[in-house]
């Protein structure tokens, strides 16, 4: 998955076309673009990798697709900026096929005493950076926010049946689960069926509030930035 896409391409299509459908139950691909805050990696890279991966699969034999090994950031981010940057990514993903996603379970916080960092100069790199729990030089563990972030997508989306993008903004989504609809959601206005109603939310902390949404049309921003304490 590290390869060009133009050598990525030919590979697949190769693969395919000599039968490997009938005995292939899944893709993945790695997707370790930095973190951009324009949202661009994920809109364009990350859309671009699955759409390839779809269009070398044989018609009526489209497999599902696994984003393996993912990294969400760099050095230069916050524990928040990882953990929101995973909720964004996998809800695009999954609005556009992606069934699963890993993300690297530990990293180091500090240069690592035996250099068994991703990064070349020893120093934490993406990897390390948006791992679930970091090690420090001690060998002392601490979970990190995308740890809970993902505990807590797993208790909401686990089990989804279908993930669609409500608007062209990449920043609302609909997941169904068991029969439900759980909303994703980090920005625009009102979904029209949120509209003027009381809605249960729950922020990537876990704090859960209930709050009322404004009529379709407005802006969501206040909802998003409620404050009060869980519910």
């Amino acid at each position: 998955a590290l390869e060009t896409l133009p050598i990525m391409t030919k590979y697949w299509m190769a693969v395919f076309k000599a039968g490997a459908a009938d005995y292939v139950d899944a893709m993945n691909f790695h997707f370790g673009n930095e973190f951009d805050t324009t949202q661009s990696d994920f809109v364009v890279d990350l859309g671009t990798h699955i759409d390839l991966y779809y269009s070398v699969m044989p018609p009526g034999k489209k497999k599902g697709i696994w984003i393996t090994e993912y990294i969400t950031g760099d050095r230069k981010l916050s524990e928040f900026d990882v953990a929101i940057g995973y909720l964004q990514r996998f809800a695009f993903a999954a609005s556009r096929g992606v069934t699963k996603l890993f993300i690297e379970f530990y990293g180091h916080l500090l240069p690592p005493r035996r250099g068994t960092s991703d990064s070349p100069d020893g120093m934490p790199g993406p990897i390390d950076k948006s791992a679930m729990v970091q090690v420090d030089r001690q060998g002392r563990y601490k979970a990190q926010l995308i740890f809970y972030t993902q505990k807590l997508m797993n208790l909401k989306l686990g089990g989804f049946t279908r993930c669609v993008e409500l608007t062209r903004t990449h920043k609302q989504y609909t997941f169904t689960v068991k029969g439900r609809s759980v909303y994703v959601l980090w920005g625009g206005e009102t979904p029209p069926d949120l509209a003027g109603k009381l809605a249960t939310v729950t922020d990537v902390f876990g704090n859960i509030f209930v709050v009322p949404f404004p009529s379709a049309g407005q802006s969501i921003h206040n909802v998003l930035t409620a404050k009060g304490g869980p519910k």
